[in-house]
């Protein structure tokens, strides 16, 4: 962990003095996260998902680079993680249970969590098709129209299997929708992919 920690802020160094400021703060947040708020459900899973998209996102806006359609891809991740966030907590339900974790689980129970899940669900349903709809993607729209029909089967999974088992393959459906998503970026049309990848280079 410290190995790795180190080899990133040596990394940093030979891009700019600020990357480093920003990876020594970034590294400092993932210790605060892990020791402080990782037990705090809710204000917990969004400091999570924070941490995931920050150093991705924060390149655009260092460069200045405000493209809606960088938001409203960020929009659809966020909601992704946070499910997987929640998800991975069922998962992990009798370890937090047994370490007095208050994950989002733990303390609003299992029928209100999955309640939760769905209105994500349907939340990152209609940001994949703003996406779809309002943005020219290219071939990346089959892989909003995948993520949609696998949301969907995500839904009625959640709310009618309650195994660790069951948990860990939708944690696992979830991860394969933001991997999947990571190598659709290179069936975008060329302008939206200098948005998203290129332009600050």
């Amino acid at each position: 962990y410290f190995v790795l920690n180190l080899l990133a802020i040596i990394i940093a160094s030979s891009v700019a003095f600020k990357a480093v400021i920003f990876f020594s703060i970034y590294i400092f947040g993932i210790w605060f996260y892990s020791h402080k708020l990782k037990r705090k459900p809710i204000l917990g899973n969004i400091v999570a998902i924070a941490l995931s998209i920050l150093p991705f996102f924060v390149v655009f806006i260092y460069y200045k680079n405000f493209d809606t359609v960088i938001f409203a891809h960020a929009l659809f991740l966020v909601f992704i993680l946070f499910m997987k966030e929640i998800i991975k907590d069922f998962e992990n339900l009798s370890g937090d249970l047994a370490n007095d974790y208050i994950t989002i689980p733990v303390k609003y129970g299992e029928k209100t969590s999955k309640n939760i899940l769905t209105v994500l669900s349907i939340a990152a349903i209609v940001a994949a098709l703003v996406l779809i709809y309002k943005f020219s993607l290219g071939l990346m729209y089959f892989y909003f129209w995948f993520s949609i029909a696998l949301i969907v089967a995500f839904i009625i999974l959640v709310n009618t299997l309650s195994q660790k088992k069951h948990y860990n393959f939708l944690h696992n459906l979830l991860k394969f929708i933001i991997v999947l998503g990571v190598f659709s970026i290179i069936f975008l049309k060329p302008k939206v992919v200098n948005a998203l990848l290129f332009k600050f280079l």
